[in-house]
């Protein structure tokens, strides 16, 4: 394992508060934002946990609008993502 990986998998388990949900993914992807942007260990474990949250709020709000439409998340997923740009808007 590199240094920076090393780095990223301390950072990711302080972030996080267990081992239990840092993987070799999120290492590799910690260590590139560190690599490519400069960030340190802390500051790309805290973009990771913030990206979790997000997936998570998100799979949560997903789950919401599929019960009041009465629809399988998966249509709601997918009309999202066919509208991408109109959300980013």
């Amino acid at each position: 394992m590199s240094k920076k990986s090393l780095e990223a998998a301390t950072a990711l388990t302080t972030e996080f508060g267990t081992l239990n949900k840092v993987t070799g993914q999120n290492i590799a992807a910690s260590a590139k934002l560190m690599t490519y942007y400069n960030l340190t260990a802390q500051e790309a474990a805290e973009w990771a946990r913030i990206t979790a949250d997000n997936a998570k709020s998100m799979t949560l709000m997903v789950e919401e609008l599929s019960n009041i439409r009465d629809v399988a998340p998966t249509v709601v997923f997918k009309d999202l993502a066919s509208n991408a740009e109109e959300f980013a808007k």
